[in-house]
């Protein structure tokens, strides 16, 4: 069987509080092949490793709309980090690859600038449900590996290739409950597949001998581990 790799969705989150360094670092500590993590852009233009585009306040202030400086004093007081993208990269290079989520209204150059800065191309991948950010990184270089977040929710399957065709990604990640939806269009795209998000073992069992599926993201890493290493042979 296809050794799968394993994407810790923002780091071990299961056991840890979701995009800290406790959580990747037990992701990493784990064995996992990748950890993902989520990347908003404050008002100053700081990327900032946190998957809300609001902020805990009584009148949901957008983390666009205040300062790195502000936010993170904001998030203190709820106990939660905020780290910089560049300050994580810096403490995890060179242990794992790094699965970077661009959320809506991140400059696609300050994220290619920072990721270039600290790593090499084979050791991340910027992703985004956002084709005309993953054009701009396109257009920017064509080095870097991209991958096309597909949403079940509300992405149309008549949009699929063209926008395939516009932001020429290396990867598709599909919500799982989209595999039969999309399967036979993207049986034709030959782009590689990675799941997400995978963490009932019946779940876990289904998608490790998907042969469509090079890789499984989790919240549950330790257990999507033992699982493969059952099925390994």
């Amino acid at each position: 069987m296809v050794h799968k790799k394993i994407i810790a969705h923002r780091g071990a989150s299961h056991d840890r509080r979701e995009n800290t360094f406790e959580s990747f670092d037990l992701a990493i500590h784990y064995g996992v092949d990748a950890i993902e993590l989520d990347v908003q852009q404050t008002l100053d233009q700081q990327l900032v490793v946190y998957h809300d585009k609001k902020l805990p306040t009584t009148n949901e202030t957008l983390i666009s709309d205040v300062q790195y400086r502000v936010a993170k004093e904001i998030l203190s007081t709820e106990n939660v980090q905020l780290p910089l993208l560049s300050e994580v990269i810096e403490h995890f290079q060179g242990k794992t690859f790094f699965d970077i989520e661009l959320k809506e209204g991140v400059n696609p150059f300050h994220a290619v600038t920072i990721t270039t800065s600290y790593l090499a191309t084979n050791e991340f991948q910027l992703k985004s449900f956002n084709v005309t950010q993953l054009e701009k990184i396109r257009e920017i270089t064509k080095c870097i590996n991209t991958a096309l977040i597909l949403d079940y929710r509300w992405y149309p399957q008549i949009r699929l290739f063209k926008d395939i065709k516009k932001c020429n990604p290396n990867q598709i990640h599909l919500h799982w409950k989209e595999m039969i939806k999309y399967f036979n269009l993207l049986k034709w795209v030959k782009l590689p597949i990675w799941v997400w998000t995978i963490d009932s073992p019946e779940a876990l069992c289904q998608f490790l001998i998907d042969s469509r599926v090079e890789g499984i993201i989790t919240n549950e890493p330790l257990r999507a581990l033992n699982f493969r290493d059952l099925f390994s042979f």
